[in-house]
Formats: structure tokens, sequence, C-alpha cells
């Protein structure tokens, strides 16, 4: 009996039982507890004693989701709606996002004894706050209200450890900053300065485009081309930064193997680029998220035959959900990041003796293909649009992503000080790629029928998808005459 099968059994009780207790088909816990101990009990009435350790395993992977919501709920719903704080030391953990009338500046308190939730405060446009300085706040706080049935807004940033909201808050003293908000401070400043070399090297709205691709986040595209990424089923490639990651873990696996590094030194260098990339975009909880489960992937890969990216990633998602169980349903970088490893996983080639350019490319192939069919229908079902033209999209244009987000690296670092007239000739590469990008997105984003918007999918749709593809990707493993982990062990040679 392997250990780590029985390891991976209550890794994988724990989150089905996440998914039936808090996802949107959530069942009463004590209806699912009781549901539960039935069955287990039969098990161990009627399975054969070998299977017992499993039975075990599963009912304690059940009782850990139990613990976990519930602890999670009580905190949570017994919080007030509404307090009043004076004078309250508070440190900016966030760089601030603008929005059309207010800025959002996410807070966290210096000290803390009851209702130590962060505060999201909506300060005035005009003033400037900068992540990482620390001041004395005075407000009301009051509990995050929803703005629509058909979005948990309050969900969606409780994920984050973000409570209360303060429209009219007032700044006082500014306090000296801590250790963590210098941390934050220099990582403001690496925005900033990416922001503006960037600006200095790129027009729009190949700029827009090359800020979504290294700092994450469609809010730089205008909203029409925003809109025509949705169409072509493009969105992932700034939406979410987790999806950035990942391409930055590709872009660094691919070149290191054509350099003909060994693959040990290949998976290092993508390990040590994704925690990089991470620090460079200003750390936000999404991508240390997404970047922790591809580093942990990576790690385990480095390991060698007894190292599995399967039961790895598997690990890595039950810590995260055992600490926050609300990333299982209310962050978008959280799931596609998950989502996309595991596709990899399904795709990564044999050890073999074949080289060449055809068989890379193959292998290129295949792993894009894996991974959108992984990704795509998590897409569809929150962003509502299906576009049967986004499989040609992504095969026309991923292969561009990286060199894009290469070529807008490349100009972060020279950007601000080249001068103008030599600038612009390295620019022009890369800004053809990136208009080559958004002049194909437009094109076709436009034509009428290319996609169909405003539709409404239910959970069940991914659970069949899903389940149908993991039972693929089973049978493909199976195929080789291997177990059905035996793909995700990578041997260092």
């Amino acid at each position: 009996m392997r250990t780590h099968f029985l390891f991976l059994t209550v890794v994988w009780s724990f989150l089905g039982s996440a998914l039936v207790l808090f996802g949107p088909l959530s069942v009463d816990i004590g209806l699912f507890l009781f549901l539960g101990a039935l069955f287990i009990s039969l098990g161990f009435l009627w399975a054969p004693k070998k299977y017992w350790p499993y039975i075990g395993c599963i009912f304690l992977g059940a009782s850990l989701a139990s613990v976990t919501i519930q602890t999670h709920n009580k905190n949570w719903q017994a919080l007030p709606e509404e307090y009043e704080v004076r004078a309250l030391p508070v440190e900016v953990i966030r760089y601030p996002e603008e929005k059309s009338f207010y800025q959002e500046v996410i807070l966290s308190r210096r000290t803390c004894e009851e209702n130590c939730q962060k505060i999201l405060w909506k300060a005035p446009l005009e003033e400037i706050v900068q992540v990482g300085e620390s001041f004395l706040f005075s407000c009301k706080p009051k509990r995050i209200e929803n703005f629509s049935q058909d979005f948990d807004y309050r969900k969606y940033l409780e994920k984050e450890g973000v409570g209360f909201e303060c429209a009219f808050g007032q700044r006082g003293e500014v306090l000296p900053r801590t250790v963590k908000g210098y941390f934050f401070g220099v990582l403001g400043k690496a925005r900033s300065f990416t922001e503006k070399a960037l600006a200095r090297a790129l027009p729009e709205p190949e700029l827009g485009l090359a800020k979504g691709l290294i700092l994450g986040g469609s809010g730089y595209l205008s909203e029409s081309l925003e809109d025509d990424f949705k169409r072509v089923g493009m969105t992932h490639i700034v939406a979410v930064s987790g999806y950035n990651i990942l391409l930055v873990a590709g872009f660094l696996l691919f070149f290191a193997t054509m350099f003909g590094f060994w693959r040990k030194w290949s998976l290092l260098s993508a390990f040590l680029g994704v925690a990089i990339f991470v620090i460079f975009v200003g750390a936000p909880a999404s991508a240390v998220r997404a970047g922790s489960m591809a580093g942990l992937s990576f790690l385990a890969l480095l390991g060698g035959r007894r190292s599995m990216g399967f039961v790895v990633l598997s690990v890595a998602a039950f810590g995260m959900l055992l600490i926050n169980p609300l990333l299982l349903f209310y962050d978008i970088g959280f799931e596609l990041s998950f989502l996309a490893l595991v596709g990899i996983l399904f795709a990564l080639p044999e050890e073999t003796l074949k080289e060449g350019m055809i068989w890379k490319i193959g292998a290129a192939l295949k792993t894009t293909l894996w991974v959108e069919a992984f990704i795509l229908p998590l897409i569809l079902y929150y962003f509502g649009v299906f576009s049967w033209f986004s499989l040609i999209a992504n095969m026309v244009l991923i292969p561009f992503v990286p060199l894009a987000m290469l070529g807008s690296a490349a100009l972060v670092v020279i950007g601000s000080w080249m001068p103008m007239s030599i600038l612009v000739i390295i620019t022009f590469p890369v800004y053809g790629v990136l208009l080559g990008v958004i002049s194909f997105v437009e094109y076709f984003g436009r034509i009428p029928g290319i996609a169909i918007e405003h539709l409404s999918f239910p959970i069940e749709f991914l659970f069949v998808w899903y389940g149908a593809l993991t039972i693929v990707g089973v049978l493909q493993l199976q195929s080789n005459k291997k177990k059905w982990y035996a793909k995700a062990f990578v041997v260092s040679r």
C-alpha cells in the first residue's frame, strides 16, 4: 500500500467535500455529515479490509473540509455590520486601483485585537496614496455589500481578507514604515517604473496590451478592445495573473530546452523565473497563489522519479484551501492556474530519444490543446461568451504571446534610459508583435457571429466536462501500459 495514495485520498476527499459544502450546489453541512457517516459505515461493513484505510482517509478529508468551512463561516458571520475607528494605525498593502470616481485602497491594521479584517477604503482620486505607507486612519467601516444577485462581491473580497469598506475615511498622521511596508514600497516603485518605461517606448493600444501581459489585468485595455478579446476567446492572456505566470514558466522551459539545458536546469530556471515575476508585478495575492502552485509543481518535477506532479499539485491546492476555502469558487486565478497545470501534466511527453523541431512543435501543440481544453470551459462559465473561433485564435496567437511578453520585459529594462532615437528602432519588433496580436483580435472580434454572448451555463456543465476530460487523460496515460500517474514523473538525467 503506497503512502502517497492514502494521502491523496485525504486530499481529494477534502477537495470534493469542500466543493459540495461550499459551492453553488452546496448542501447543509449536517445533512452532508449524516449521509457521509452512513455511507462510510456501510463501507466499513461491506468493503474488504484492505480498503478500510482508504475509507478512513475519505472520512478524514471530509471531516477536515467540514471543520474548515464551519470555522470560516463562524468567524466571518460574527463580524459587526458597522463600527467606528479613530486614529487607527494602518498600512497600505496593495497598489491603489483607480475607478471612475474613486480609487480602491486596501488597508491592513498594524495592531489588531478585534475586527482584524482588512478595510477597503474608497479614497478620492486626488488623494495620493502609495503602497507600503502607514498612517492613522479614522472612519466608520461597514460590512461589504453585494450590488448584484449574480455576483457575491462580499465573498469575493472576503477571500482576500477584506471584510469592511469605508467611503468617507480621513487620513491622519504619517507613521514610520514597517519592514513589510518597505517591501511593499519597493514593489510599488517597481510597478510604477514598469509602467513609465513601457509608456516611453510604446503608444496605445499596444501599451495597454504590454502592461496587461507584464503586470496582469485587462484594465489597461480600452473597453472596445477588451470586448474584442472576449469575443475571440483570448481574455485569459491578460485577465488573470495566474495565466501570465504559466506563460512565463512555459516560455522559460521552452527556451531552456531549445538552448540545450538539461531538464533539471530548465525546470529550475522556470521556478526562479516564476518567483521573480511574482515579486516584480507587486506580489498580489492571486499571483502569489498561482506562483506557489506552479513553483511547487516545478520543484516536484526536479526531484526525479519519486516526485509526482499530480501529487504535489493536489497537495498545494489542499493546503491553500485548508487556509482559505473561498479560493475554490471566488478566485478565478487560483482555478485557472490549477486547471492549466493539470493540463500541462497530462500533456507532458515521455522521456524519449526523439529530437528535432517537428517533434518539439508537436509536443508544444499537444500541451496547448490540453491547457486550452482545461481552461476555456471555465472562462466560458465565468464570462458567458462562447467563441467557436477561440481554438483557432489560441492556436494562432499563443505562440506570439511569449514573444510579446519577452519583448515587453526587455523594454522595461531599456525603456527608461535609452535615447529615443535608438529606442524606436529596438522597439519596432516588439511593437510589430503587439500590433499583430491586436490587429488579429480587432479584425476577427468584430465579425458578426464570431461569438455567442450573454450565455449562462450551469455549474453541472463544468462537472460533466472536467469529469470526461479527466477520464480521457487517464485513459491516455494508461494506453502506454503505465500507471495513471506515471507521466507526472520527470526523470533527471
